[in-house]
């Protein structure tokens, strides 16, 4: 992939979010958004339009030196592969990234958009997102406010819809794309360097109140109303996580989620022989197979990139296998006999004989795994958790 040194010759491309724009256009909540921010109504264009790479998947070694020119070698290895599976198609999607933390995100964001040592991109930080995983990558820049970036992270997390999320941003950062801020901060019109974060929204709502007084309009009164609510949501979210953090006692957020992989991984790795993150990144591995496997039914599917994926698959399988039974072995069925399925070619029978194989495999650690310990009963485990949530 490949970007142009001049942006403004790339302000001709468009973006999702142009589209919400143009559903924005002409309600009252736009109308509102530009009387209310009237002073900065120039807006910039959108700089850059990246097409979402190939699937082609960033192999072991690319991943390794670009964790390496990204100085992100103290990340353990759970969360590379964690951030791995996210970046390594060039897109980064809602789904794969829900549930993650405001802190994790704020990591994942030392993937995208990063430079050389000649200040050229690195093209596998080249990144493009739907609208709400840009955003909330973004909110970590928004500010130097880390409790108030929180806070908007914390809003979004909440909100689904693409033009909710345009529209909320919009009177955060006097941009309607806030999902490209993590890429281009130039786009972002409102400057809280040296503001007072909990002055700024309290004169926000006292605007909007304002507004609300004399607005004449039933349509407008009930979007300010609803605008009314979003900023004291924010403004007690930024409270209630600056006073957390001022005492230095209270776990944060971070060290809580993290706290709760450790558990459940410690939990599954006594029942299984394999972390919570292990099982989940297989079982991701496997089903992307699967995929393209039934995707060669409609369309030509690389046969080179499923080997690969078989390959990495099995790999992981074999780790598993010396950790847990002390060899590395698998028995793998090639024969597509016992595969009945007229739509697929020879070799995709094949690929889903070897890959059926791979789950038997698992299964077969995961069962040698268990017999060797005795499995948690639920008050065991309650126990558990409450003993390492305390230390």
């Amino acid at each position: 992939m490949q970007i142009k040194s001049s942006l403004d010759s790339l302000n001709k491309n468009s973006f999702k979010a142009q589209n919400n724009n143009e559903r924005l256009e002409n309600s009252s909540f736009h109308k509102l958004l530009i009387k209310e921010n009237s002073q900065n109504n120039i807006h910039k264009e959108v700089p850059v339009h990246l097409e979402k790479y190939d699937d082609s998947k960033l192999t072991q070694e690319q991943f390794d030196k670009l964790i390496d020119k990204l100085d992100l070698n103290y990340l353990t290895q759970d969360e590379k592969e964690l951030y791995k599976s996210i970046i390594d198609n060039g897109y980064i999607s809602n789904e794969e990234i829900k549930g993650l933390s405001y802190e994790e995100m704020k990591t994942l964001g030392k993937f995208v958009f990063k430079k050389d040592e000649s200040g050229e991109y690195i093209d596998e930080t080249l990144l493009n997102s739907d609208i709400k995983a840009g955003t909330l990558l973004s909110t970590a820049v928004i500010s130097d406010n880390d409790e108030f970036n929180e806070s908007v992270f914390k809003m979004v997390e909440n909100l689904e819809k693409d033009e909710d999320i345009t529209s909320f941003m919009y009177l955060i950062t006097g941009t309607f794309h806030s999902n490209k801020l993590i890429a281009f901060p130039q786009l972002q019109e409102i400057d809280y360097k040296g503001k007072d974060i909990k002055e700024f929204l309290e004169d926000k709502i006292s605007t909007f109140e304002g507004m609300l007084e004399v607005s004449a309009n039933n349509e407008l009164s009930k979007v300010l109303k609803g605008v009314i609510n979003q900023f004291d949501d924010l403004l007690s979210l930024f409270n209630s996580i600056s006073k957390n953090k001022d005492e230095p006692t209270t776990k944060s957020s971070y060290e809580v989620d993290i706290t709760q992989k450790l558990i459940d991984d410690l939990i599954s790795l006594m029942e299984t022989g394999l972390t919570k993150t292990e099982l989940e990144s297989i079982e991701k591995l496997m089903n992307q197979i699967k995929e393209k496997i039934e995707d060669s039914k409609e369309k030509k599917v690389s046969e080179d990139k499923i080997k690969e994926l078989i390959k990495e698959l099995e790999d992981k399988i074999k780790q598993i296998q010396k950790r847990v039974i002390g060899n590395d072995k698998i028995e793998i069925e090639k024969d597509s006999k016992n595969i009945k399925d007229d739509e697929l070619s020879v070799n995709m029978q094949e690929f889903k004989s070897i890959l059926q194989s791979l789950k038997i495999a698992l299964e077969e650690t995961k069962e040698k795994a268990a017999n060797k310990t005795n499995p948690l009963s639920s008050h065991e485990e309650l126990r558990l958790r409450e003993q390492l949530n305390q230390n």
